[in-house]
């Protein structure tokens, strides 16, 4: 016999599935529009009531902003106090306004440089150094290493002349050493 205070775990259970979230978590923003404790679990029977909530196949872990169940000072520094240098990042933005964008961002947080390890070399590296080139200032390339060959005759000089002919393109340094076509 089941007490008036005792939970349905399956219920629960099928709840918070559909819900998506724990029950002591805050809903993702704009994901349900009543708090948790005034929602109602929702009956299996009434699907288009289910669709309307998210699963946890559809939560990303941007969107997860968690509520602290402590009460305790929080500091939120919006700005770095001195200009710091970014030392690893790799050329995720690829047009030229997405990289405006990054330059805006690194603004706004502080960030004076960023190091991007390209991993590339031959033409794939001087097309992102291209792309870079605009803001010599705030985005310090490094080329990558290809190793493809390592153990064929002349790779050592081939390997130094295209490290060469990368710095003279631009590069500031040597990243991440890649094989091509190994996985």
């Amino acid at each position: 016999m089941r007490m008036k205070n005792e939970v349905d775990r399956r219920l629960f259970l099928k709840w918070a599935k559909l819900v998506g979230i724990a029950a002591w978590f805050q809903p993702v923003a704009g994901a349900i529009s009543k708090p948790l404790q005034d929602a109602k679990p929702v009956h299996p029977s009434n699907t288009s009531q289910a669709k309307d909530l998210p699963s946890p196949e559809t939560i990303l872990l941007k969107d997860y902003r968690p509520k602290s169940i402590y009460k305790i000072p929080v500091t939120e520094i919006a700005k770095a106090k001195y200009p710091i240098i970014d030392m690893h990042s790799h050329p995720y933005a690829k047009t030229a306004q997405q990289i405006e964008e990054w330059v805006k961002t690194m603004d706004e947080v502080g960030v004076q440089k960023t190091v991007i390890l390209a991993m590339a070399t031959g033409t794939e590296f001087d097309d992102i150094y291209r792309k870079y080139s605009k803001y010599p200032d705030r985005f310090e390339m490094w080329c990558g290493l290809d190793l493809s060959g390592y153990d064929t005759q002349g790779f050592g000089p081939a390997a130094v002349k295209e490290l060469e002919r990368c710095r003279q393109a631009g590069a500031r340094g040597v990243g991440k050493s890649t094989i091509r076509g190994a996985d």
